[in-house]
């Protein structure tokens, strides 16, 4: 009942004791559950954190329907962790990934922040790959709709300032001017995303590779030097370097023919030229990651369709 109200007033903490079963509220106070703001007169959770497994269990259990909410504003703190863990709750209890898609489904509509919890749960369970394996139908469906929130979501989440890797890392190092607002992965999604998308390169719809290629970018510049990764890191290179030499052919001049079948082979995505510019940027920076496939990318590049300041790369 006190997560109840929780949900249906997000922003209160304490509520009056007198609205609840007094032999429960004492057994919960007794087991440190709850705690007195006001004594004998109001009651709180001891803890935020046991506040926000109860909403979660509530939003699991009760299916709490997005309509009693006011979706159309931003989600509460409390109501968003709440959110991630019957999220969490869904993507363990439910191994086809029904439930959580039916939990994501009741926020369709609603203000964007209400989806990211429940998105962002798939990348940081710790059994992401299964999940992510098992949701694939649902993630790649709709051009990978889905996926494609999912990977926007981690690139603006789950990161830090630079300055602040550089603090942890290796304190002490000077940062060039301006570099020390930006913005470099942080946490474990970006590797489990990373090991899946690589796995399934075949399978992924192409209008996922504008969002698949700023992704495989900022991995690159922070997991580039790390030893258990370079086999990981060499696989993304071929993977950027095959998308590149299909955009490179649908943008060179007369080299497509409109014949029957083939109009299915195009790129799934428009403003192909600034997506090429992303993929050569990637490709001659980290192409030192796979020489082999750099090598065979530049023997088969055309001088008269790279600019002179890629030429210098």
């Amino acid at each position: 009942q006190l997560g109840s109200e929780n949900i249906a007033q997000p922003g209160r903490t304490a509520f009056r004791v007198d609205a609840f079963e007094a032999e429960t509220v004492t057994e919960l106070l007794r087991a440190d559950s709850l705690r007195e703001v006001r004594e004998g007169s109001t009651i709180a959770f001891r803890h935020d954190v046991l506040r926000d497994w109860t909403l979660g269990f509530l939003f699991d259990e009760e299916e709490v329907q997005a309509s009693t909410l006011a979706t159309d504003q931003p989600v509460p703190g409390a109501i968003a962790r709440g959110l991630e863990i019957a999220a969490r709750l869904a993507l363990e209890s439910d191994k086809t990934g029904a439930k959580w898609l039916a939990l994501l489904n009741r926020f369709e509509g609603a203000h964007g922040t209400w989806r990211r919890p429940i998105l962002l749960a798939l990348p940081r369970s710790e059994r992401a790959v299964q999940y992510l394996q098992s949701l694939k139908p649902a993630l790649l469906a709709d051009k990978g709709q889905r996926l494609g929130e999912i990977l926007r979501l981690v690139m603006a989440v789950e990161v830090e300032p630079l300055a602040t890797l550089s603090a942890r890392e290796q304190p002490g190092v000077a940062l060039p001017a301006g570099a020390d607002s930006f913005l470099v992965p942080k946490g474990p999604s970006w590797s489990r995303l990373t090991m899946w998308l690589v796995a399934h390169k075949d399978e992924l719809p192409t209008a996922l590779v504008p969002e698949m290629s700023k992704f495989f970018q900022a991995w690159l510049m922070i997991a580039q030097n790390g030893a258990t990764v370079r086999p990981l890191n060499a696989a993304i290179v071929e993977v950027i370097s095959d998308w590149l030499i299909r955009v490179e052919d649908e943008l060179r001049p007369g080299s497509w023919k409109e014949e029957e079948g083939q109009q299915a082979a195009r790129l799934d995505f428009p403003h192909k030229t600034d997506v090429r510019d992303d993929l050569r940027i990637t490709m001659f920076s980290f192409c030192h990651l796979n020489p082999a496939i750099a090598e065979k990318y530049l023997k088969q590049l055309d001088p008269k369709f790279v600019r002179h300041h890629e030429a210098e790369f």
